[in-house]
Formats: structure tokens, sequence, C-alpha cells
């Protein structure tokens, strides 16, 4: 090799070695190895295709997508490596599927998607005959120790659904299939023949198989069906399960055995056994099952979605093999599913509702009773709800007193006692219509099941209907606290309520004061509703509330979107701190009238905490002036704490006067010391004049100080020499 010397024509001389292999180091780096590999692999990638090697094909892409991510394209080696590991799933080549997944594993990795990471640690879990035990342990305490990392802070309430929505990872078996490798769940139906009565207890069961190294415990399990009344939800001890729940778990010898908590042992089918009371008739599916692995992963089981998209054919039939149910007498499989019937001995209830379910009043239900074939005959017509309340002996109580049927046109009521009401004998192929009264207590769902019971009925169960109620809150109810004119210094801003909220925060007040309580009650309502009373009650013996009378004329209507306002006189005992008490107002629809029957509806009142007001305002000015004559107003803060207090004052214009002073101004007034202000106003109109209006504002309480003037009113002479 030679290069011209210096730069000068025909000089040349020969390089030495180091000259040589900076030369051959230099060319080399101008060469783009990555795209020519990258351009190569996929020219013999195109030549597989075409000529019909597929696997060799499959092999190249894992050599594309290493190179991808040794030049940092990890997520073109992703999505390249997906493709792959779907077909290797497939047709069932564990080992080089293995190969791929740690691949993907690695990529999730480095693009730092943790959902990604844990869904392939699983499935590596799964591939038990191409991973060594060790290895399989270590990727499943890591895939554990991961999601430990990410659990969010724990549900407030210990149930399988606030436990579950407050999981951070959600993986959709339906979209997934690779956690499908690990993780199966089959649902069927443990009953005599493919139907079943309305009202009947039916035994799910549920087969649940984990092929991970280690035992993992379930968390809480959530099945739900076609039926809402069907649904499911159980949480394991170790979550805070309640005493009186059991888990049955199936053994081998088809005897259940209660269970305190679901523990999945690797590669056993674990069968759990529920038993549920459909309320709707027609076909009964389980639509989906939830998972909930540790605090913070659930596995979703949508079942009716059918077989995963990502699954061939030869995947689905052998799947289908593979069901635990299928080897098993007396199960009917979820995808058949079971009949839910009317009872065969020809008698039907249906319920509908004829008034819009409102919180605190009566809703009135009409029931409609048919017989086909048979003669009933000293029926009862009993009632009960679900839902309504967490507490069996509220829920008893609020069946037992807020049930009525309607007995004449003219809206007379009996009341609901222990057993039902009594109906009258019907004939065969005969129709009664009854209606009664529903009590909403509050603004929640519950479902009202209604039976009709008879001695024929006996031996095949009670024919029963039921429905779902809504309420919703009637009102709205605003209050705000203010300051009577003149007599302290300390004003209240304004506080919203609605009907089932609970308002926290405390007004300082001070303490055997009176102030005034504003109350707004507008209504929601779509009909016209009456109101019959209100009444103010104070929270304790401190409390004390005047309710003027005759405000309004009781009763009085109100439509949608219209209020009326109440005052009502307060005043607060020394050291009281808690709500001020509420008010009560007895109401009706206007066109629904049943006796002495009436709706109640409570509204908390503010709550408040004595306080003594950091400082007190007197003023001084005249009664009468002549115009163009000027007069002192003058001003004293008193502070009335061991505290140094800063105030703003700030005078505000008014028309009619003219004045000499502070305009805005911040004053500091020592502790027990007093501080003056005077202003001159000069009237240049004569008559009865407004006074200027002079603004305190306690800096440190954030609250206004009034200014305490025995009249706002100054009379203006005219001017007694006109020259």
């Amino acid at each position: 090799w030679e290069i011209m010397a210096d730069g000068q024509d025909g000089l040349k001389r020969r390089l030495t070695d180091t000259e040589y292999l900076c030369f051959l180091e230099d060319t080399d780096s101008k060469v783009k190895h990555s795209s020519s590999i990258l351009e190569h692999l996929n020219s013999v990638q195109v030549l597989y295709e075409e000529i019909g090697l597929h696997r060799h094909k499959l092999r190249l892409q894992i050599e594309l997508a290493d190179e991808y991510i040794r030049i940092d394209r990890v997520e073109e080696a992703q999505a390249i490596l997906l493709k792959v590991a779907q077909v290797y799933r497939a047709e069932g080549w564990e080992s080089p599927l293995a190969d791929v997944v740690l691949r993907l594993r690695k990529c999730a990795q480095l693009l730092r998607k943790t959902s990604e990471h844990v869904l392939h640690s699983f499935e590596l879990c799964a591939l038990e005959n191409v991973m060594e035990e060790d290895q399989r342990i270590a990727i499943f305490q890591s895939a554990q120790a991961v999601l430990l990392s990410q659990a969010a802070e724990p549900a407030p309430t210990k149930t399988a659904g606030a436990l579950m929505s407050n999981a951070s990872f959600i993986f959709d078996m339906h979209e997934r299939e690779a956690l499908n490798t690990c993780f199966s769940c089959s649902i069927g139906f443990k009953v005599v023949g493919d139907q079943m009565f309305l009202g009947s207890r039916v035994g799910v069961l549920v087969v649940l198989q984990s092929k991970a190294p280690l035992p993992l415990e379930i968390a809480a399990l959530k099945i739900s069906f076609s039926d809402p009344a069907c649904a499911i939800e159980v949480c394991s001890n170790s979550q805070g399960i309640s005493e009186g729940e059991q888990i049955l778990e199936v053994g081998n010898d088809s005897k259940p055995v209660v269970q305190k908590s679901i523990l999945l042992n690797p590669h056993e089918y674990h069968k759990y056994l529920f038993h549920v009371t459909p309320r709707e008739i027609g076909q009964l599916k389980c639509t989906k099952a939830e998972v909930l692995l540790g605090d913070s992963a659930v596995l979703i089981w949508d079942f009716e979605k059918g077989p995963s998209p990502l699954a061939s054919k030869q995947d689905t039939m052998k799947e289908v093999g593979s069901n635990p149910l299928s080897r098993m007498s007396g199960i009917v499989p979820n995808e058949r599913g079971i009949v839910i019937d009317d009872l065969n001995l020809g008698i039907k209830v249906e319920l509908s509702v004829k008034t819009v379910p409102l919180a605190d009043a009566y809703t009135r239900i009409e029931a409609v009773v048919s017989t086909e074939d048979v003669k009933l005959e000293s029926c009862s017509f009993v009632i009960s709800m679900e839902g309504a309340s967490d507490d069996p002996e509220e829920l008893s109580a609020a069946v037992d007193q807020g049930i009525y049927m309607i007995v004449d046109e003219s809206g007379a009521t009996v009341e609901y006692k222990e057993g039902g009401f009594p109906l009258p004998s019907m004939e065969p192929h005969s129709h009664l219509r009854q209606e009664f009264l529903v009590h909403c207590s509050c603004a929640k769902d519950f479902m009202l099941v209604a039976k009709v019971v008879s001695q024929d009925l006996k031996k095949a169960g009670d024919a029963e209907a039921a429905i779902t109620l809504k309420p919703s809150s009637a009102f709205t109810f605003e209050c705000a606290l203010k300051s009577c004119p003149y007599e302290f210094p300390m004003l209240f801003g304004r506080l919203a309520k609605s009907a089932d909220s609970v308002e926290t925060t405390a007004v300082s007040v001070p303490p055997n004061e009176n102030f005034l309580l504003f109350a707004t009650v507008s209504s929601l309502c779509s009909s016209e509703i009456e109101v019959l009373s209100v009444e103010f009650q104070g929270g304790s013996g401190s409390v004390d509330l005047t309710y003027p009378e005759g405000q309004y004329e009781m009763p009085c209507s109100l439509s949608e979107q219209e209020s009326f306002g109440l005052v009502s006189y307060a005043k607060v005992g020394d050291a009281f701190s808690g709500s001020m008490g509420q008010m009560k107002v007895k109401w009706r629809q206007s066109s629904e009238r049943y006796g002495d029957l009436v709706a109640e509806t409570s509204f908390g009142l503010p709550s408040v905490v004595v306080a003594t007001p950091p400082c007190s305002v007197k003023c001084s000015y005249p009664t009468q002036t002549t115009v163009g004559e000027p007069f002192p107003f003058s001003i004293w803060i008193e502070n009335k704490t061991p505290l140094l207090q800063d105030v703003q004052v700030e005078m505000q214009d008014e028309a009619g006067f003219i004045y000499g002073g502070y305009k805005s101004t911040l004053e500091q007034v020592l502790p027990f010391d007093k501080n003056e202000l005077t202003w001159y106003l000069v009237p240049v109109a004569t008559g009865m004049m407004k006074l200027p209006n002079v603004k305190i504002h306690s800096v440190k309480h954030m609250a206004e100080l009034s200014v305490p003037v025995s009249s706002k009113d100054i009379y203006v002479r005219p001017c007694n020499n006109p020259q």
C-alpha cells in the first residue's frame, strides 16, 4: 500500500503497520453492519416463505429479533417474538417456545412493562418439561415479588369486589393466551337434569388449576352469572373472611370439605362447590370468573366471548377434551347451561312499579298472581328485601315496618305482619291483582322478592318473582349560617348538602350568641310534592334552635326544581362541638295519598365548634348632619386575645358622600389593646342617606368582622345659609 507523500504529485511512500491498521479501522467504521445484517436476514426470510420452509423462517425471525435487541430496537423485536410465540404455542412446541418467552421476558424488562414481565414469567413457570425446577421456582418467586411491589393501599372493606377493584394488574384470559398455559378455570352446574325451577337451589362447581411450581393462594374469587342474583363473592381467610362464610372443596371421594381459604397445589384440579338461588326465568350460564392473585393481580375469564381468537382449532379441541368437568357425572358444563323455568304447578307471579321510587317515601308496587290448572286456598303473600342493608336485623325491621297492602280505592292500608298478607282463594285460570306500598329507607338499590305461599306448594317450592328498585333522592338541601345584625362580629360562609351527604367541616361560632340559620329545600321529583310540616331539632341541650311560626302556611306544594327557604334562630352553649342537629321534613306525593302514611326526610345541620371571637368592633357617628359639613365616623377594634391580630380594613364608596381617610389599610392590634380609625365624611345630598360600608377582615381567622352600627342611615339637613 502506498500513499502520496505530503500531498505532492509523483511522490509516494509505503504505509507503516500502524497507519495501515488505522486505515482499515476507518474503512470498517464507514460500513453499516447492522443495516446489512437486517437486510440479509429479511431477504432470507422472504426466500424461506416463498419456498415453504416455515420452520426455518421462525428460527430466522428469532435471530432477527436478537439483532433488533442488540441495536436497541426492542419494541420491533418484541412484535416479532410475539408472532413466533403464538405459532409455537398453538402447535405445542414447548422447547422453542421457552426460548422465545425468555426473550419476551427480557424485552418486557428493557421496556419496563411490568404487566408483560409478570405474564411471561407465569408462562415460563408452566413449561415444566423444558425448564429446570430451580429455574421455574426462581422465575415464579420473581413474579410474586413484582406483584407484591406493585400492591396498592389495602381496601377499606374486605370484600371480593373491593379487593379486586384495588388491584394493579388485570389480565383478560381471553386475550392473554400465554396465561392459559399456567392457569385454568372451568364452571359447571351440579343439578339433577338440565332443568330447574325458579327459587330452587343450584350447585355451582368451580374447578381451578395452577401449573406454578409452588402452592398459590387465591385471595378472592368472584363469579358472575346471566342472573345477577346468583353472583358469588368469596375471600380467603387471610383477607379477613367472615366467620359465617364457608368454602366447600370437593375431594376425590366427591364429599365436600369446609375450607377457610382457596389454596392451589401445583397441577392439581381443585373443585369448589357453591350454592345459588336463581331469581330469573331462562337459561342460566356463568358469564365471568375473576380470580385475585395476592393483592395486585386479577385473572378474568369472560365466557361470553367464546374461545380465544389467538387459539387454533386444534388447540380448542384439545382444551375441550381436557376439561375436568367432562369426566364428571351429574355435572352440566357451563357451555350448555341450565334452564330455569317457572314452577310446574301453573302459578305465576309478576311485579311492576307504579310510582317513581323515592328515598324515605313509599313506592306503589302491583303484583299479579295467575293460576292455570290449580286451585289455591289459604294463600299468603310473603315479601322480603335483599341488598337494602348489610345488617340483617335492620333489614328485617325495614320489611316489618315499611310495607303496607292497599285494601280499597280510598287508599286505606293494612300493615305487613309476620307470615305475609293473606290472599283470597283462587280458582283455576284466574288472576288476582294486588297493590302494596314499600318504604324505601334510603337512596340505595335493593331487590324486592314476593312469594305466594300455600299448602299446595309445599312439595315443589313457592311461586315467586323479584324486582329491583332504584330509589333516588327527592330533595336537595342547602344551609347557610350568618350572624344576627350587630350582635357579634363573626360571619359564616355557605354550606351545601345533598339529601344523603354528611357535612364534616366544623364552623367556629362564639358562645351564647345568637345567629341565623338559613335552610333551602329544593324538589328533585318530577311529580308535585306536598310538604306537610318542617321541624328543627337541636343536636343536644347545648344547641337552642328557635323556629319562627308562620313563615309558611303548611301544607305547601313544590313542583320539580321549586324550593322554599326557612330561617331559624340558633344559639350554642359553652364548650360545644358537633352537629347542630337536624331538620325533619314530612311530605308525600300529591297524587299518592294513603291515610296517615307520609314520608319523612331528615337533613343534617352543619357541625359547629364554640370559639371566642378574636376581636370586637364598635363605631361612633352622629345621627344627623348638614349637607356640605364634614362629620367624623370612627371605629374601635379591640383585641380580646393574648396574640397580635392583623385586620384588613376597607372603606367602600357610597353615593352621596365624599370622605377623607384610608381607602384600605392593614391594622395590627396589640394583645388586649384597641385601635381607633376615623374618617371625615362630607354629605353632598340631603335626606336619609345610607352610610358607606366598612369591611373588616381578620387575616388569621379568615373571617369577616361586622361593624355593629345601630342604624346604617343618617339624616342630612339642607344648608342653613344658602349663600
